[in-house]
């Protein structure tokens, strides 16, 4: 498959042969680009003290836990949710790269993410359960921070917010 000549960048080596290598900062770029045909984080939903209820106008509508246990592997993250009972649900899960997407508040910064709604949030990198094609011992993660996305091993520390998907 041809990549995309944007995601590509020209290498010259002291023989003068030139190469096209991929630039890893531009195909995050694209990436994040191409997430952010989702839209953002917005609640008309049910707020409680323990979740929040954001109503998707593109997917299923989602139910999201408020406050963060802590950092944790993926691995762990996962297992985590899975086993979360809260406001007597028991069907949390960690979510995908693009449902944790949507939490991103572009407008704001430090960290990217409506505190009125997540007052617990940190700037920091929050785990998904999303794998990295051909390096599954890495998993995709938003960063809270300015708002982007990236990839880390999945032994790596990182913070959970887990999501139900409401019926």
């Amino acid at each position: 498959m041809k990549m995309p000549d944007f995601l590509l960048y020209t290498v010259h080596n002291p023989d003068n042969y030139v190469f096209r290598e991929i630039s890893m900062k531009r195909v995050l770029l694209f990436a994040t680009l191409v997430l952010f045909m989702f839209p953002g984080c917005e609640s008309d939903g049910k707020l409680t003290d323990q979740t929040v209820i954001i109503p998707e106008s593109r997917s299923p509508t989602l139910q999201w836990q408020r406050h963060e246990p802590g950092k944790k592997t993926q691995t762990d993250a996962i297992e985590y949710c899975t086993a979360l009972t809260l406001e007597d649900k028991t069907d949390w899960r960690l979510p995908t790269i693009q449902e944790l997407f949507t939490l991103i508040d572009f407008e704001k910064k430090n960290p990217a993410i409506d505190k009125a709604l997540f007052p617990a949030a940190e700037p920091r990198y929050y785990w998904s359960s999303t794998l990295l094609k051909g390096r599954e011992s890495s998993a995709w993660y938003v960063l809270f921070y300015a708002g982007g996305i990236g990839y880390e091993t999945a032994m790596g520390m990182g913070y959970i917010r887990c999501v139900r998907t409401v019926e």
